[in-house]
Protein backbone atom coordinates (compact mmCIF):
# COMPACT_ATOMS: atom_id res chain seq x y z
CA UNK A 1 0.00 0.00 0.00
CA UNK A 2 2.79 2.43 0.86
CA UNK A 3 4.56 1.76 -2.44
CA UNK A 4 1.28 2.27 -4.30
CA UNK A 5 0.63 5.58 -2.53
CA UNK A 6 4.19 6.79 -3.05
CA UNK A 7 3.86 6.03 -6.76
CA UNK A 8 0.36 7.57 -7.01
CA UNK A 9 -1.35 4.37 -8.14
CA UNK A 10 -4.91 5.34 -9.03
CA UNK A 11 -7.59 3.80 -6.82
CA UNK A 12 -5.40 3.17 -3.77
CA UNK A 13 -6.90 5.70 -1.38
CA UNK A 14 -5.74 4.01 1.85
CA UNK A 15 -7.85 6.25 4.06
CA UNK A 16 -6.87 4.46 7.28
CA UNK A 17 -3.15 4.60 6.57
CA UNK A 18 -2.61 0.86 6.72
CA UNK A 19 -4.63 -0.08 9.80
CA UNK A 20 -6.83 -2.56 7.89
CA UNK A 21 -10.03 -0.82 8.90
CA UNK A 22 -11.29 0.86 5.73
CA UNK A 23 -10.74 -1.42 2.73
CA UNK A 24 -9.80 1.44 0.39
CA UNK A 25 -6.57 -0.28 -0.65
CA UNK A 26 -8.31 -3.39 -2.00
CA UNK A 27 -6.39 -5.08 -4.82
CA UNK A 28 -6.81 -8.26 -6.81
CA UNK A 29 -3.57 -10.23 -6.74
CA UNK A 30 -2.44 -11.99 -9.91
CA UNK A 31 -2.97 -15.76 -9.85
CA UNK A 32 0.77 -16.47 -10.06
CA UNK A 33 1.35 -14.45 -6.87
CA UNK A 34 -1.52 -15.27 -4.53
CA UNK A 35 0.10 -18.38 -3.03
CA UNK A 36 3.30 -16.44 -2.29
CA UNK A 37 1.51 -14.20 0.21
CA UNK A 38 0.93 -14.83 3.89
CA UNK A 39 -2.64 -15.91 4.56
CA UNK A 40 -5.03 -13.04 5.29
CA UNK A 41 -6.17 -12.50 8.87
CA UNK A 42 -9.76 -12.45 10.10
CA UNK A 43 -10.10 -8.65 9.90
CA UNK A 44 -8.74 -8.50 6.38
CA UNK A 45 -11.07 -11.27 5.23
CA UNK A 46 -14.04 -9.47 6.73
CA UNK A 47 -13.21 -6.16 5.03
CA UNK A 48 -12.41 -7.71 1.67
CA UNK A 49 -15.78 -9.46 1.76
CA UNK A 50 -17.47 -6.06 1.53
CA UNK A 51 -15.16 -4.61 -1.10
CA UNK A 52 -16.41 -4.02 -4.65
CA UNK A 53 -15.37 -6.74 -7.08
CA UNK A 54 -13.98 -8.94 -4.29
CA UNK A 55 -13.06 -12.50 -5.06
CA UNK A 56 -10.66 -15.29 -4.08
CA UNK A 57 -7.57 -13.23 -5.02
CA UNK A 58 -8.69 -10.08 -3.20
CA UNK A 59 -6.38 -8.63 -0.58
CA UNK A 60 -5.84 -5.36 1.22
CA UNK A 61 -2.61 -3.88 -0.10
CA UNK A 62 -1.79 -2.61 3.39
CA UNK A 63 -1.57 -6.19 4.62
CA UNK A 64 0.86 -7.37 1.94
CA UNK A 65 4.32 -7.23 3.45
CA UNK A 66 6.75 -6.71 0.61
CA UNK A 67 10.05 -8.53 0.42
CA UNK A 68 12.35 -9.74 -2.36
CA UNK A 69 10.17 -12.78 -3.05
CA UNK A 70 7.38 -10.44 -4.19
CA UNK A 71 9.53 -8.42 -6.58
CA UNK A 72 7.38 -7.97 -9.70
CA UNK A 73 4.07 -8.80 -8.01
CA UNK A 74 1.08 -8.03 -10.21
CA UNK A 75 -2.12 -6.63 -8.76
CA UNK A 76 -5.18 -4.99 -10.26
CA UNK A 77 -7.15 -2.18 -8.67
CA UNK A 78 -10.89 -2.84 -8.94
CA UNK A 79 -12.52 -0.57 -11.51
CA UNK A 80 -15.00 0.83 -8.98
CA UNK A 81 -12.11 2.09 -6.83
CA UNK A 82 -10.64 3.92 -9.82
CA UNK A 83 -13.72 6.14 -9.73
CA UNK A 84 -13.06 7.30 -6.15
Amino acid sequence: MEAARENEVAGIVAECGGSAICGTCHVIVGAAWIDKLEAPGFTELALVGFAPESGPHSRLACQIIMDESLDGIEVTVPSEQLQM
